[in-house]
């Protein structure tokens, strides 16, 4: 019997050519939102040394092989309908339907990854993962900062032109294929032809199967750390589909071995602690890491404000190299301040900043301190100072519920929470609230001032430098640079600038100590997959009465160091259950800090990197060197891994058996 041909294939062959069509213009589709996020980020190929394009073209390769597992999960169903719908001519038509609907809504929400990863990455320098859902119990809060920032309404262009191209061209193919397939035709007539039909179709599927894998070694299928081609990050990010980490964080999220860690035996972690502290003895009925200090000299319990300043990186200083003078009013407190240099924040993310500044605990990677149930009670500089006698107030711009931060604030010795709902609705600019400045006129205005005989702790967390970025008007702050990114810098330095000076003007100010510290900082352009832009952050104590003389201190110290900082400072008695040191009395051997996913841990010279299986790369970071050295240094950075690991560990440990709240009075 002669072989039915349409359009000069075999009519059988029509289904495989309709699945490599879908594939090869989803490729197509990926690829224009990896040209694009390279565009807008071009300038971080600034940060490999050698073979710029032959790097980059190799991440494109890499970007290829993890499109092309996404593509392999998206078409499954489709290609599975197709295959084995086609020989019944009767429900033809109803699978080429079903294959192009389910396409065009699969490939969409792909593609809605792809355009949300491009300011992810901005701030976070890592790509699209569960972390951007984070905050999904704020569903408004989360939308407002998005459509409140102009640029990001420049995404939603190229996206809204990529779905509208999508669909029209897998309905052009729909059509198409609809008018070639439908023919009359039976691929059941022959053995033979039934047996390619079969044949192809299980080789097709085998195909798909090692494209789901991404590798054909039977070890291991393809995973992030498979797109790290090399020593730079931009170009291993550069390789990824933001849609695989997704998927990726979201199996991790749900795999038992990441709930709780596991960094190290919890008992070595404790010691480990114990001997960093020098806990020489437990104290009864307290935690295992309990220390008392005790400080014979008694200041007139002054009044202490801290400004945690929202993605205040000290690269944004030309304190620390930075050559535009972005923020001449944190400098020019050096005379009267001390400046601690080298400052690690503990996470990426603003609830880290927080949680650790004010309670002298880590981050624990991608765990959210402060969204818990029940909530943990904590010690820590609100606590102490409570006991004290201090009238705790917190103040932030935007809406207090945001990650939680009412509820947690006021269960860890907050007396008031000023937020959103204080100001007057006319000031409220964006969903992120009020401008800096006007949180602290309104701070100096209405709340500062209330009980001169109370001493009071004041804790600031400013929110301007964080997109949707608004300069506001009718203020005399004018900036020097035109680039939004930068200026926005510039109001924030100005804002606090303005309330130093509105401060000066009243009676307290000269009983007051002033502190600033970032929340974190931003992703720079570190070449090392542990932005340090994002960790390091200034640390200033600034009191012109009880620092006459300005100082500067370049031990390594952490955010957690804080509050046991500022307590010395002003010489409390208490006792310190947290892992935070009086850096004014005490030096660290590392600082550790993490992201959600990696842990990091340095000291004057050396920068560790340790993954969550345990492999770790260490480098001379003071001169930005990508040599690893880990095997170099080996007895170092196991040390350094040791450390870390006990660090993050004991934490936890703490936690879960409720030694944070050790030191409060009962």
């Amino acid at each position: 019997m002669k072989q039915i041909y349409i359009n000069k294939f075999p009519a059988w062959i029509h289904p495989f050519l309709f699945i490599i069509k879908l594939y090869l213009f989803g490729i197509i589709f990926f690829t224009f939102f990896r040209l694009l996020f390279l565009g807008i980020y071009f300038q971080q190929i600034n940060q490999i040394e050698n073979n710029q394009w032959t790097t980059i073209l190799s991440a494109f390769f890499m970007g290829w092989r993890f499109d092309t597992v996404i593509s392999m999960y998206l078409l499954a169903l489709p290609t599975i309908t197709v295959f084995f719908g086609f020989p019944f001519l009767k429900v033809r038509k109803a699978v080429i339907q079903f294959a192009i609907w389910f396409s065009i809504i699969a490939y969409a929400l792909a593609f809605l990854v792809c355009v949300a990863d491009i300011p992810f990455y901005g701030q976070f320098g890592s790509r699209f993962n569960t972390m951007a859902f984070a905050w999904m119990d704020n569903p408004s809060f989360v939308l407002g900062m998005i459509f409140g920032e102009i640029r990001y309404w420049l995404y939603i262009v190229p996206l809204i032109l990529v779905l509208f191209a999508w669909a029209k061209l897998l309905l052009k193919i729909k059509k198409r294929s609809l008018a070639l397939i439908l023919a009359k035709t039976s691929i059941s007539y022959s053995i033979r032809t039934a047996s390619l039909y079969s044949v192809f179709v299980l080789v097709t599927l085998a195909v798909m199967f090692l494209g789901m894998r991404g590798r054909i070694e039977k070890k291991s299928p393809i995973r992030i750390g498979t797109a790290y081609i090399s020593n730079y990050n931009f170009p291993n990010q550069l390789g990824l589909n933001p849609n695989f980490t997704l998927l990726r964080s979201w199996l991790d999220d749900r795999n038992a071995e990441n709930k709780p860690l596991s960094l190290i035996d919890d008992r070595q972690a404790l010691e480990a602690m114990q001997k960093e502290l020098d806990v020489e003895k437990t104290i009864s009925n307290e935690s295992p890491i309990a220390r008392a200090v005790v400080d014979s000299v008694q200041y007139s319990k002054p009044n202490v404000v801290l400004v945690i300043m929202e993605s205040m990186s000290a690269e944004k200083m030309k304190k620390y190299g930075n050559t535009a003078d972005l923020a001449p009013n944190l400098e020019r407190l050096a005379p009267h301040a001390y400046f601690f240099n080298h400052i690690y924040t503990a996470g990426i993310h603003t609830n880290n900043g927080i949680y650790s500044t004010l309670y002298s605990f880590p981050a624990l990677l991608k765990k959210h301190p402060m969204n818990q149930f029940p909530t943990p009670i904590y010690t820590g500089l609100p606590g102490i100072l409570k006991q004290i006698g201090y009238r705790n107030t917190f103040f932030l711009t935007h809406d207090e519920q945001f990650d939680n931060m009412s509820g947690f604030l006021k269960a860890n010795h907050f007396d008031k929470i000023v937020s959103q709902k204080d100001y007057p609705s006319k000031e409220v600019l964006s969903t992120l609230g009020v401008p800096d400045h006007f949180m602290f006129q309104y701070a100096v205005a209405n709340e500062l001032s209330v009980n001169g005989k109370t001493p009071f702790f004041a804790a600031f967390m400013t929110g301007s430098d964080h997109g949707p970025y608004i300069i506001p008007k009718n203020i005399s702050f004018k900036p020097k640079t035109s680039d939004i990114h930068t200026s926005i810098v510039e109001y924030a330095d100005w804002a606090i600038g303005y309330f130093i000076d509105l401060a000066k003007k009243e009676p307290w100010f000269d009983n007051t100590v002033f502190v600033f510290v970032a929340d974190h900082g931003y992703s720079g352009n570190s070449p090392y997959e542990v932005s340090l832009d994002y960790h390091h952050t200034p640390f200033i104590i600034y009191s012109p009465k009880y620092i006459p003389v300005g100082k500067e201190f370049n031990q390594v110290g952490l955010q957690v160091d804080v509050a046991p900082t500022v307590l010395g400072f002003i010489h409390a008695n208490y006792i310190n259950s947290t892992l935070g040191i009086d850096l004014l009395k005490r030096s660290r051997k590392y600082a550790v800090f993490s992201t959600d996913e990696k842990i990091g841990c340095l000291n004057d010279s050396l920068f560790s990197i340790i993954q969550p299986d345990g492999t770790q790369k260490m480098f001379l970071y003071k001169n930005r060197s990508m040599e690893d050295v880990s095997q170099k240094y080996k007895p170092i950075a196991d040390d350094m891994k040791k450390y870390a690991c006990s660090y993050i560990q004991a934490s936890q440990w703490l936690i879960q058996n409720h030694f944070t709240s050790s030191g409060i009075k009962k």
